[in-house]
This record gives C-alpha cells, sequence and structure tokens, in this order.
C-alpha cells in the first residue's frame, strides 16, 4: 500500500467547495471522499443509480447548502436533509418511506431556506408521526400537544418538517399525523388560512377509494383543533425509538448507538 507523505490530497480534498459527480452510473455513494471534503457545500449528484445516501458521509450536514440526489434508486428518505442551509432534491426516486438507519439527531437552530423536494417518488408516501420519536423530538409533542402550560417554545424540528415539499407525492394520510398536524397549525397557522411559505400546506392525501384525490393533509378530520385523540401511529413498532411521547404506549426506547464516521485516513482508500 502507497502512502501520500505530504498529505497533499487530504488537503486538497479540504479545499473542494462544488462536488458535481452527475450522470456517472454511480451505485455506491463514495462516503470516505465526502467526508474528507469538510468544506463541501454543495453537491450534485442527479442522474445516477445510488440506493442510499448515508447520513455520517458528510463531515457537518449543516454546512451543506445545495444537494441534488433526483434521478437516483433511493426508497427511503432520511430528516438530516432538513438541516441543508438553501435547498435538497430528492425528486423522482422510489422513496416510500422515512427511515434514521444512522441515528442523526442534529438540529441546528434555522430551517432550509427554500425546500426539500420529493416530487415524483411514491406510489404513496409514509410521513406519519413516528418521526417524532425516530428523531428523539418527542418534547415538541409533549409540549405543544398535552402541556396546558402558556409557555411554549418554538417546535422547529415540526417547522422544519413544513419545508418539505412532496409535490405530485401522495401521502397516506389518516390520524397518523395528528400530532404533526395540529402542532404545526397551532404553531405556524393558527388561523388555517393555509396560505404560508410552507410548501407542506400543498401536501396531498391519496384517495382512500383509489381514484382521483384533491385532498389536503391539513384539511383532514384529525387536523381539526378541536381533535383531542391521539396519534393512530402504532409507536410500539417505530425504529429507532429514540424517545417516547406517551408512557403509557407499549415497546421501549433504545439506546443511540455510535455509528462510527467514514475514516478521515483517505490515503488508505486510494492508494493502492
Amino acid at each position: 500500500m502507497q502512502v501520500d507523505p505530504t498529505g497533499a490530497l487530504t488537503s486538497c480534498l479540504s479545499n473542494v467547495i462544488t462536488l458535481d459527480l452527475s450522470y456517472n452510473n454511480i451505485s455506491s455513494f463514495p462516503s470516505v471522499l465526502i467526508y474528507n471534503m469538510q468544506n463541501l457545500a454543495n453537491i450534485y449528484f442527479q442522474h445516477n443509480q445510488l440506493t442510499e445516501v448515508p447520513a455520517n458521509s458528510f463531515y457537518n450536514v449543516s454546512v451543506l447548502e445545495i444537494i441534488n440526489f433526483s434521478y437516483n434508486q433511493l426508497t427511503t428518505f432520511e430528516l438530516w436533509t432538513l438541516d441543508v442551509k438553501i435547498k435538497a432534491d430528492f425528486s423522482y426516486n422510489k422513496i416510500t418511506t422515512i427511515t434514521n438507519n444512522y441515528f442523526y439527531t442534529a438540529n441546528p437552530n434555522r430551517t432550509i431556506e427554500q425546500s426539500v423536494s420529493l416530487t415524483g417518488n411514491g406510489p404513496l408516501m409514509n410521513f406519519t408521526d413516528a418521526v417524532y420519536e425516530m428523531y428523539d423530538h418527542c418534547k415538541e409533542v409533549q409540549e405543544w400537544f398535552f402541556s396546558e402550560s402558556n409557555v411554549l417554545h418554538e417546535p422547529l424540528f415540526t417547522l422544519k418538517m413544513g419545508f418539505i415539499s412532496f409535490g405530485t407525492t401522495l401521502i397516506n394520510c389518516s390520524c397518523d399525523q395528528a400530532y404533526f398536524t395540529n402542532v404545526f397549525l397551532s404553531a405556524f397557522d393558527p388561523d388555517r388560512n393555509l396560505n404560508g411559505p410552507y410548501p407542506i400546506i400543498n401536501a396531498t392525501c391519496a384517495s382512500q377509494s383509489g381514484g382521483t384525490s384533491s385532498t389536503i393533509l391539513f384539511n383532514s378530520s384529525c387536523a381539526d383543533p378541536t381533535f383531542v385523540e391521539n396519534s393512530a401511529v402504532d409507536f410500539a413498532q417505530v425504529y429507532p425509538r429514540l424517545c417516547e411521547i406517551q408512557g403509557t404506549e407499549g415497546g421501549a426506547v433504545m439506546n443511540i448507538t455510535e455509528i462510527s464516521p467514514p475514516s478521515l485516513n483517505v490515503v488508505r482508500h486510494i492508494y493502492k
């Protein structure tokens, strides 16, 4: 195995600001190289064959500005993308489920400037209240949905989800979104005007009868401010379950698994 005694390669990678690897038929995300690009702000990876984009492949997600993973083969979506600064494009994949395979819990105190695009996925997106427990943000639901306190903190995680643009992708709507819709409306649209700057306001539900539907997520009966029931999610089946909204539900909270980032010694992966 050869070495790079001057460290020139590692230094070069750390200076990369924009990386364009689009239209290359790449099927495996180059995690080691990306992690060594510590100042990477823009990455264009559209029109490849990716099936996964590991959250721990980025040295610091919060410094990313524009990322484009459209037109790949992704089947799952992870909410670390909400911490990107300007825009994230995951359109025209095969995404149907939200996961948190890398136990991501960071939450920079800002929102994305534009949106996270998920248009052209599906056929149905499984977007539910399970995300609060998956990403360790149970306190937002507890404070806004159950607390009688007059002192409420801004539900930043809920606000960030407001910048998801589902576009043509339909959501499998039910009372599985009861916590999200009620916290969002209470905090950011109490008058229910549904005309604010949040793309998720236009999220459309799939028809229960299988026909064409124009039902909006926030027009469902479970999004009514008078709704007093709990979310219909089976939280005992949530994975990973990093917190618990209500202690009366089955299942247990798990410890956050320590997942190591890719090696910093990029030379060992290139010079062979």
